[in-house]
């Protein structure tokens, strides 16, 4: 009997796994026509999960610990979107198709707020997201703004006092935060 429930357990990871593959697999191929097949980092959940279980551990950053495992998933995953963002600026598309071209076009603007710097951070969230469950970003947001009463001070300020005029120095007092 044990060995069934445990078998019922370990198929339904297996399928856990496979739905988590295939939702982040299709968003990135919205956001940023990633195809696992051409891609040099074959599996994006693999980083993203050794991310997530870093984040919720032990900061100790020693190979073999569940941090050094989430920071290396963090460096992998970042590491495919700079490569992808100098591949599309070393070959632009003619027609914008995907969420990469669009801010290609936004990043050759002279009066613009984005940054590569603040699209790959935002690339990397909008890809983990898309396969983590909101319980669980929920926790972490708590507990990064719990651990940094700062930030959570200054959120509090700009969302409370939030208009379109004070807008940008609400977020140029948050950048200057680091």
């Amino acid at each position: 009997m044990v060995v069934l429930y445990v078998s019922g357990v370990f198929i339904e990871l297996i399928q856990q796994m496979q739905g988590a593959q295939l939702i982040i697999d299709l968003t990135a191929k919205k956001l940023i026509s990633y195809d696992s097949e051409k891609c040099s980092e074959k599996n994006l959940l693999k980083n993203f999960v050794a991310f997530i279980q870093g984040l919720i551990s032990f900061l100790v950053d020693i190979p073999g610990t569940a941090y050094h495992k989430c920071l290396q998933g963090r460096k992998n995953a970042m590491r495919m979107l700079v490569n992808l963002l100098q591949e599309r600026r070393e070959k632009p598309r003619k027609q914008p198709i995907d969420f990469v071209d669009h801010v290609l076009e936004e990043l050759k603007k002279e009066e613009t707020m984005l940054t590569e710097e603040i699209f790959l951070g935002l690339m990397f969230v909008l890809l983990f997201v898309s396969f983590e469950t909101t319980s669980l970003a929920l926790t972490l947001a708590i507990k990064f703004l719990s651990d940094h009463p700062a930030v959570l001070k200054k959120l509090t300020i700009c969302t409370n006092s939030l208009s379109i005029s004070n807008h940008t120095n609400c977020y140029s007092s948050l950048k200057s935060m680091g």
